[in-house]
């Protein structure tokens, strides 16, 4: 099965084999250039993930900020609800509070910064939207609010 974990899996093994090199990530650069000049958004917004989980991957061990960053990533990887509310019982529910702050604070980011988008009139992905917008709601139900939003101004 292809997911989120299994892509980090991956990432990590190419960085233990020391395949996560600078002519490497020069490649990805060259293939979000490319992208870009074809106005392909859909594999642009692929691509960004593939980035960000490279970066965390050459970072070796998540940690600080990244640890809320990764449980946001794999809420928004469970498309169905059944999936996120067993992330939710399982893992994040079970965080210690600092952990806890580092997820919303990166909930909190990542929904500021695609309001803003949207506001500045950005391309921005529907799909993202509306799945951050579930997890958010979630997130409220489970942890008070937690972030900007369409009640809010946002979105």
């Amino acid at each position: 099965q292809r997911s989120a974990a299994h892509l980090d899996a991956l990432l990590d093994g190419m960085r233990a084999r020391g395949e996560l090199t600078p002519d490497f990530l020069e490649h990805l650069r060259w293939e979000i250039d490319d992208q870009a000049a074809r106005q392909n958004t859909r594999l642009l917004h692929v691509l960004q993930v593939a980035v960000q989980r490279v970066c965390l991957a050459m970072e070796g061990a998540l940690g600080g900020a990244a640890q809320g960053a990764h449980h946001l990533a794999q809420l928004l990887d469970r498309p169905d609800a059944e999936g996120r509310a067993a992330y939710w019982q399982e893992v994040v529910l079970e965080l210690p509070e600092a952990e806890l702050s580092q997820f919303r604070a990166a909930l909190a980011t990542v929904c500021a910064d695609l309001a803003l988008r949207a506001r500045q009139g950005a391309d921005v992905d529907e799909d993202l939207i509306r799945h951050l917008q579930l997890v958010r709601d979630e997130a409220d139900d489970h942890l008070g609010a937690v972030g900007v939003g369409p009640q809010d101004g946002g979105w």
